[in-house]
């Protein structure tokens, strides 16, 4: 029973492993497949064979390289949200001066209508008072007659 636990546990662990290398190839066939080919360079040889890349160095190149991509799509995104808020402002300016405009005109409308009602409420003041005058004078000639 042990040797049973002990194998399914092993094989667990190789499946869980198994698992993890399948992933990390698929995100690599993905990476792959999204970024543009760097240049191939070869290797260089020693007198034992090609030179061994300290891991480290590699992990932090790959870690600096992805770290200054992010950055990239981080700016650009930033760039694109900056011109689209410009185009907003500049269509929310524009829109502002078109209502401001056309409060202009309907207000000059609105002064033009007043004064030309002003202008007929004296024209028939003057009518009335006029024809009250006359009608006063009529009456006072009629009095004195």
């Amino acid at each position: 029973m042990d040797d049973i636990r002990e194998n399914v546990s092993v094989l667990t662990l190789l499946a869980e492993v198994l698992c993890l290398l399948d992933m990390i190839v698929n995100s690599f066939a993905h990476m792959i497949s999204t970024k543009p080919v760097d240049r191939y360079t070869r290797p260089e040889f020693t007198e034992n064979g090609p030179l061994a890349i300290d891991s480290k160095q590699a992990i932090n190149h790959i870690k600096r390289k992805y770290e200054l991509e992010n950055m990239e799509i981080v700016n650009k995104e930033k760039e694109k949200a900056d011109k689209a808020i410009a185009e907003i402002e500049a269509k929310c300016g524009q829109k502002i001066e078109e209502c401001k405009e056309e409060q202009r005109q309907q207000l000059m409308r609105i002064e033009d209508e007043h004064t030309l009602l002003v202008t007929q409420m004296k024209q028939e003041h003057d009518k009335r008072q006029a024809s009250l005058i006359a009608e006063h004078n009529e009456q006072l000639k009629r009095t004195q007659l």
